[in-house]
């Protein structure tokens, strides 16, 4: 007898560097009405999204974001205010590849 997974998954894609783009994933996820969202976000374009998703009204209280991100993140205070709200109750799992490596 094979349960149903508890967990749903749901590929958004979108076009790094297109707004558009990225502001019609966004709004997928919160027609999808998700909670706890697992992001894997390629270069800085990571900002772009969760700017997008505060805007929307997808993060913060009420809402987990689980980024896989390849850099370290770091705001500026002063400039970045929508940003650090959109990060706040977030995790973030770094990663790092050797580029020069070979497989």
């Amino acid at each position: 007898l094979a349960l149903e997974p508890p967990m749903k998954v749901f590929l958004v894609p979108y076009d790094p560097g297109d707004q558009e783009s990225i502001a019609n994933a966004v709004g997928r996820v919160k027609e999808r009405d998700y909670r706890y969202v697992f992001a894997i976000l390629a270069g800085s374009w990571h900002e772009e999204v969760m700017k997008e998703a505060h805007k929307a009204g997808i993060t913060g209280p009420g809402y987990f974001w689980l980024h896989g991100i390849g850099r370290e993140l770091s705001f500026n205070s002063n400039s970045q205010r929508d940003l650090i709200e959109a990060y706040s109750r977030t995790g973030t799992i770094s990663y790092a590849i050797d580029n020069s490596a070979s497989f």
